[in-house]
């Protein structure tokens, strides 16, 4: 672009920038090194009289591209000057009666990441233009970016609340777009926990409750894994069908399983209350609500669904692996839940799994370095006292009683292993940092003369002291190390 134009442009001359187009006509049709044409320049700054001084002279800018895909309508919208839009719009519509037919939609062209100028206006949170383009188009409503966002999942992301109001008011057809992992925009507002859109979206579109994505999973399984009651709440007074919340997932879980597994309580009773015959649903890996909760150490869930009706068909129930939800709870290391479970009696404490191990063999034989030892003894302890106050025979308190040392045993053995480490790893420093005070005496040695070599402290009583100190160091240090060894 011609230096001259650009500076006219920046200055707002107009008087310039008309002398520059009489002059040579073709100065104006010049880019900078960004792709822009004067056009897009004036858009940026958003000067009205230069604008429409371009247009006269070169009205097919309007549909001109720059480096990054943008047309200036585009750039105005992202600047929210609605004025300069409606000129755009009116010059558009001017060159379409024209005759210019085969001119592409204004309203429609794209940059180079597929974002159209209502794209820009809503992710800039301009209302005014977001209003004005959707009125001019509301087809672009649909329209999705390169990373699949539609301009009211945009203004949802935002938190652009009139714009997403506007849209789903007047423009009920918003509502079908399908985002990530088939998401509606029903699911993408509860998984945000937007209640205000939530409650809007099913005033104007009750249907998408019953929408499922690419996991099988609805709205209402989003709202009891993430505990939002007043979410929960609006869709099941929405659910005209009462069958919301028996609707299994691709894994089989309902929004029951949901909230079990996530420790969501509330909402968990909620569901319980309004969906009962979703308490004894298994999901594919056959785990009911008791498995979840007890797998994840929720405790208070673990209480509540034990003061259900359908308790002793869920008490003793095996997953695939033949696991119960004492086994989950044990090898998982919640002990509060293992003491809550074993204090009822109906819990068969001998109950194997597939690999034929009770939850006391499971919790016994673990030799993850990552467990906690002193939980694991206390869960041992609580699995043993409970077995051993339902034996029926002597023999099986004795055997007990030899498991229950065995484990005590091993405890202390991990203990002192431990400690002897720590002892070596002392004694180690001592030695290394006395063998170097042997070769630094202090004060140094003697030069010359008949004691040559000799230290020159070595008649002062505090040097007397530094050797005799040094050499218990050294034989106390090499005694305890060479112990810990044997």
């Amino acid at each position: 672009m011609d230096p001259r134009l650009l500076k006219a442009i920046r200055q707002r001359n107009t008087n310039q920038i008309k002398e520059l187009a009489v002059q040579n006509p073709d100065l104006l049709r010049g880019r900078t090194l960004q792709g822009n044409t004067a056009l897009h320049l004036a858009a940026r700054l958003g000067d009205n009289h230069v604008i429409k001084l371009i247009l006269r002279h070169e009205p097919s800018f309007l549909y001109e591209r720059n480096g990054n895909g943008e047309t200036p309508m585009h750039i105005v919208a992202k600047a929210g000057n609605a004025y300069m839009i409606e000129i755009f719009i009116e010059y558009d519509h001017n060159r379409t009666v024209g005759g210019n037919v085969g001119q592409e939609n204004i309203l429609w062209m794209s940059d180079n990441h597929r974002n159209t100028p209502l794209h820009n206006a809503v992710m800039n949170h301009h209302s005014l233009a977001a209003v004005l383009l959707m009125n001019n188009d509301s087809e672009t409503i649909l329209f999705v970016n390169d990373a699949n966002q539609s301009p009211l999942s945009i203004a949802m992301d935002t938190s652009s609340a009139y714009i997403a109001w506007f849209m789903i008011k007047e423009h009920p057809s918003s509502l079908d777009y399908r985002g990530p992992n088939k998401l509606t925009l029903l699911h993408c507002a509860v998984i945000r926990q937007h209640y205000g859109f939530v409650v809007e979206i099913v005033k104007a579109n009750k249907e998408l409750i019953n929408e499922i994505d690419e996991h099988g999973r609805n709205p209402l399984h989003y709202a009891a894994g993430l505990g939002n009651t007043a979410i929960a709440s609006q869709l099941l007074e929405a659910d005209d069908s009462s069958s919301l919340g028996y609707k299994a997932d691709c894994k089989g879980q309902t929004p029951l399983h949901l909230a079990a597994e996530n420790g969501q309580k509330i909402v968990f009773t909620m569901l319980a209350n309004g969906y009962p015959n979703a308490i004894v649903v298994v999901d594919e890996r056959q785990r009911s609500i008791l498995h979840l909760a007890a797998q994840n150490g929720y405790e208070s869930i673990v209480k509540f669904i034990l003061t259900f009706p359908e308790m002793e068909y869920l008490l003793n129930s095996p997953d695939v692996d033949g696991n119960t939800p004492l086994h989950l709870a044990a090898m998982n290391f919640h002990k509060e839940v293992v003491h809550v479970l074993t204090k009822n009696k109906k819990v068969n404490m001998r109950a194997t799994n597939l690999s034929q191990q009770t939850a006391l063999a499971i919790v016994e034989s673990s030799t993850d370095p990552k467990r906690d030892i002193q939980k694991q003894y206390l869960i041992v302890k609580i699995l043993k006292e409970a077995i051993t106050s339902r034996a029926f025979y002597p023999e099986d308190i004795l055997q007990d009683e030899r498991h229950f040392r065995d484990m005590e045993r091993d405890a202390r053995q991990i203990r002192d292993q431990k400690m002897a480490q720590t002892l070596l790893l002392m004694a180690t420093l001592i030695v290394t940092f006395t063998f170097t005070a042997v070769f630094t005496i202090p004060g140094g040695y003697v030069d010359d003369g008949p004691r040559e070599g000799m230290a020159k402290l070595v008649n002062k009583l505090g040097f007397k002291a530094f050797v005799i100190s040094v050499t218990i160091s050294m034989t106390s240090s090499v005694t305890a190390a060479a112990l810990v060894l044997m």
